[in-house]
């Protein structure tokens, strides 16, 4: 019989897994009921409090168990939990650790026991009485509605990365990092099933083989510096309490007694790894596997906390220190969190009710290779408009492994093709996907999928129903419409390793180009913007007349930005930027003409003699054109509005263009330089009059 792995973390923030948490501003010491309010029962309906402090995120699933847990924690240490279907977006979209700023509904209990300790209602909106409102929040252990949220911060919202164009060059790709774990084997008095050391570290080492082999060596290795033993009492009990305080709280303690000085987050690799009994999970206490903190990439740390020993599990676990979610399928329109079993933070099958031995954790998602910016230039396209796609199989060493595109509703689509191959030998999707399991057909095929950030980057594979059955990937000859119904996906053929996919229903896009101020010398600024009814992917090519400037991958907002050469001669050009096209838009031009301004040179007086009131001077000038137009021509002086000289002709010295002039008796009055360009120098040099720094006294 099959058995899955249950109840799975997916967090972010830098101390809990299960909890999301911020630092509270603390009730000074001195503080009297006096200067926080007379405590006194209030007839309002709702009274509502900010809490301030970091953001941690957790996700539970398992047999019947399906719960995201997010709280916020103080600089004090309270946990307030909020309720994860009223978090406001600002939560779902924060970065891992961000520091936030949270305003909750303070239920009646609460606040009567506030009330009891002197602080009326009406006062647990100030600064003053938030901590008090934060501890009592995290001893009630409910739950609480969150109205609003600010997340402070460079990093404060994750998006589509706007830096990582699909088909671009992977020139920025994370450096390659080993990793450090950190490791406590609880030893229960009470559960049973303690793991051993040979255990934890043979658990760690498939963790991270999997993981250096799916990043292909960004991920060094996972080295294990220290094991301890974590004496408890009745742990398991401790596991449930509260909603994920406990599992909090476990956490904490180990951090705090063995390893201090250590940081478990987004900016280090250094994972903090917990094996609990297994009789806590045999035993009914908690449903879940594993959980871990969700962070931000592969350079990433955080906490690890496991029941299962199992290669997947690890895994699946590390993913979410990594900044990854869950794999979900939707069916019916239900989204069916843990059920995409094409990748490893989905759910993990074990071969029978043991749940001792798991199927082969598969290959990662084209999706999640294009995030951590692993994967080739040619490995993700962004096809053409109704177009079609040769896929290699994801355990392809070449070829083109992922199909990119936006529908209307800027939902981001990947479309890959899972055969069972290589290391996917052995997974459950390709040994018996085809079982139906679940009512759901998970065997090898063309798998489509949505990206999108809400407590973790999870993907979303798009279910079909076709005879008896729910279908997670598609078999030559059937199809599937995106979300918003407007574009279909058709399996045209299967065979040989590869499988040939068109995508119908792509809308028309509208290339525009817009610049600075042009002048000769400098170089000009000039961007492209392709828009649709879907988000632009793919590329963009400008030209100057027939004159190719450059091409350039779209950025998740469908821009670009060229510069156009110091070089461009003065005059009207008219810039042409072509965009190619892509699955969900159509390819389009977009044209502007511009003017180049001529420039202007700059003169600098390098000696002067007898430069004064009623003297003749010599004077030796130099005059500077720009990088591609020298300043041949001639110069004259003036001091104030009258000319002093005749105009000289410039001459190349030594790679400077130089001029010797002498002048008349000079009148009083500021020193000017004025140049007339020659033929040569006419187009793209204007007639210029210099002030100099001189002046004749």
């Amino acid at each position: 019989m099959l058995a899955e792995e249950h109840y799975v973390n997916r967090t972010r923030g830098i101390a809990a897994a299960c909890v999301v948490a911020l630092a509270a501003v603390a009730l000074p010491a001195t503080a009297t009921a006096a200067e926080v309010g007379a405590a006194a029962p209030s007839l309002a309906r709702e009274v509502r409090a900010t809490i301030e402090g970091e953001l941690l995120v957790a996700v539970a699933h398992g047999p019947g168990v399906e719960k995201t847990v997010v709280s916020v924690r103080t600089d004090e240490g309270a946990i307030v939990p909020i309720d994860a279907e009223s978090a406001p977006e600002e939560l779902a979209h924060a970065t891992s650790g961000a520091e936030v700023a949270v305003t909750v509904v303070v239920p009646e209990d609460v606040r009567a026991e506030l009330r009891a300790d002197g602080l009326s209602d009406a006062a647990l909106a100030s600064e003053a009485a938030a901590d008090a409102v934060a501890e009592a929040l995290d001893e009630a252990a409910a739950p609480v509605v969150a109205t609003s949220a600010t997340v402070v911060g460079e990093d404060a919202r994750v998006d589509l990365p706007g830096d990582v164009a699909v088909g671009g060059a992977v020139a920025a790709a994370t450096a390659a990092k080993n990793h450090s774990a950190y490791v406590a084997i609880i030893d229960d008095t009470k559960a049973s099933g303690d793991y051993t050391e040979a255990q934890a570290r043979a658990t760690i080492a498939a963790g991270a083989a999997y993981w250096k082999r799916e990043s292909g060596g960004v991920l060094q290795g996972i080295s294990v510096k220290q094991v301890v033993k974590h004496k408890t009492a009745d742990v398991c009990t401790t596991l449930t309490q509260g909603d994920g305080s406990g599992i909090e709280q476990v956490w904490s303690q180990v951090w705090s007694k063995y390893f201090p000085s250590q940081d478990f987050n987004r900016t280090n690799a250094n994972h903090l790894v917990v094996f609990v009994p297994r009789g806590c999970f045999d035993g009914g206490y908690v449903g879940w596997t594993g959980m871990a903190r969700i962070n931000e990439d592969l350079s990433s740390g955080g906490e690890v906390m496991l029941t299962m020993s199992d290669d997947h599990t690890i895994a699946h676990e590390l993913g979410h220190n990594f900044g990854l979610g869950h794999s979900d399928i939707l069916r019916d329109g239900v989204e069916e969190t843990y059920y995409g079993v094409h990748s490893v933070q989905g759910i993990a099958m074990f071969y029978d009710e043991s749940y001792t031995t798991t199927y082969a954790t598969p290959s990662l998602d084209v999706a999640y290779e294009w995030l951590f910016e692993t994967v080739p230039t040619s490995a993700v396209t962004t096809g053409t408009a109704n177009g079609t796609t040769t896929l290699s199989a994801v355990t392809a060493s070449s070829g083109t492994k992922g199909l990119a595109f936006f529908d209307t509703k800027k939902r981001m689509y990947f479309v890959e093709y899972r055969d069972g191959s290589g290391t996917d030998a052995s997974t459950f999707y390709n040994q018996y996907g085809y079982g139906g399991w679940q009512r759901l057909d998970s065997s090898p095929g063309i798998r489509v999928y949505e990206l999108e950030y809400k407590f973790g980057w999870r993907v979303l594979t798009l279910g079909s129903w076709r005879g008896d059955n729910w279908h997670s990937t598609l078999q030559a000859g059937q199809s599937l419409k995106t979300r918003d119904g407007k574009m279909t996906i058709t399996a045209q053929a299967i065979s040989g390793g590869t499988a040939t996919v068109k995508v119908s229903g792509s809308g028309a896009s509208k290339t525009s180009v817009s610049t600075a101020k042009a002048t000769h010398g400098k170089k000009t600024k000039v961007s492209v913007a392709v828009t649709g009814a879907a988000p632009a992917l793919g590329g963009v090519t400008l030209y100057d007349g027939a004159t190719k400037i450059g091409a350039s991958a779209l950025s998740s907002e469908g821009t670009a930005t060229f510069y156009l050469p110091a070089k461009t001669a003065a005059g009207k050009h008219t810039l042409k930027a072509v965009y190619a096209g892509s699955t969900a838009l159509a390819g389009s031009t977009g044209t502007r003409t511009i003017t180049v301004a001529k420039a202007k040179v700059k003169a600098k007086i390098l000696s002067a003699k007898n430069l004064k009131a009623k003297k003749k001077a010599t004077l030796k000038i130099r005059v500077t054109g720009t990088s591609s137009t020298a300043p041949q021509g001639k110069i004259a002086v003036k001091v104030g509005s009258k000319t002093v000289s005749k105009a000289v002709k410039l001459k190349k010295s030594k790679g400077r263009w130089i001029a010797v002039v002498k002048t008349k008796k000079l009148p009083k009055g500021k020193v000017k330089v004025v140049y007339a360009p020659a033929k040569a120098s006419k187009k793209n040099l204007t007639k210029t009059t210099v002030t100099t720094t001189k002046r004749v006294r």
